[in-house]
């Protein structure tokens, strides 16, 4: 295995975030599928982008370098995450096809 460069590896995960009164994540609930937006006040639906950089074929090379967030509002998930970087468009049709089934 080639280790000159380090390559960059994307993942995605879905987080109902609980806020206490001061608008403070208190508490994370992650899911690797959207669990669909929530009926509590004190909660909000993100979706996380994370890359991580490392050496394929060797997991434990890999290290977070970067996070970025795109919050649900009104039951709409933003076009970008808050880096600018793009939302793929499978977790708009995600979202979509729970809240269809709710």
């Amino acid at each position: 295995m080639q280790r000159d460069r380090l390559y960059p590896q994307t993942q995605y995960e879905w987080d109902l975030e609980s806020v206490d009164e001061y608008g403070d994540i208190i508490d994370h609930n992650w899911f690797d599928n959207c669990p669909g937006t929530p009926t509590e006040s004190n909660v909000e639906l993100v979706l996380i982008k994370d890359i991580a950089y490392g050496y394929p074929g060797d997991p434990d090379s890999y290290d977070m370098e970067e996070r970025t967030w795109a919050y649900v509002v009104n039951g709409f998930l933003p076009d970008y995450f808050q880096d600018g970087s793009k939302v793929p468009a499978r977790f708009h049709t995600e979202l979509f096809n729970k809240e269809g089934q709710s």
